[in-house]
């Protein structure tokens, strides 16, 4: 379609979950759905609970990021700069993720270097140093068998 007409298709979402059944742009519900539980202090928190399943849980989360970058290319810049602020460079959450699954806080990174090698994310150097070197950080710490 997108080749056909030179634009991309508009590509709804349909939750059905609820009592009431809502349909929105996919921009739309992605938004919502990082803003709600990625972005929001109180639900990573709650996940945190959790030993071990909670990083876990998160990571999850950034993997379905990642497929929506991917398959609907509607995944903003500010969502990714948005994950990078909160997961690593806030040193305290970060040190509670890998407190919590290290091998999980290192699969988000992955997921964020990724994110940035193919497209999606356009970070700046700042931050990719950043990224890069707690990444860096974290595969030493799990080389090493340290938490």
């Amino acid at each position: 379609m997108e080749t056909a007409k030179g634009e991309q298709a508009a590509v709804y979402i349909t939750d059905t979950t609820g009592e009431k059944v809502e349909t929105e742009s996919v921009d739309r519900s992605i938004a919502r759905g990082v803003r709600t539980r990625l972005l929001n202090p109180k639900w990573i928190q709650a996940m945190l609970i959790h030993p071990y399943h909670g990083t876990q849980k998160i990571r999850d989360r950034f993997e379905n990021i990642l497929g929506l970058a991917a398959t609907t290319n509607r995944v903003d810049n500010w969502i990714f700069s948005g994950l990078f602020q909160t997961y690593v460079a806030d040193e305290i959450l970060r040190q509670k993720l890998a407190e919590n699954n290290r091998w999980a806080y290192f699969s988000i990174l992955e997921h964020l270097l990724e994110c940035n090698q193919r497209g999606y994310w356009q970070a700046t150097k700042e931050d990719l140093e950043q990224l890069r070197r707690t990444y860096l950080e974290m595969e030493g710490d799990i080389e090493e068998g340290t938490d």
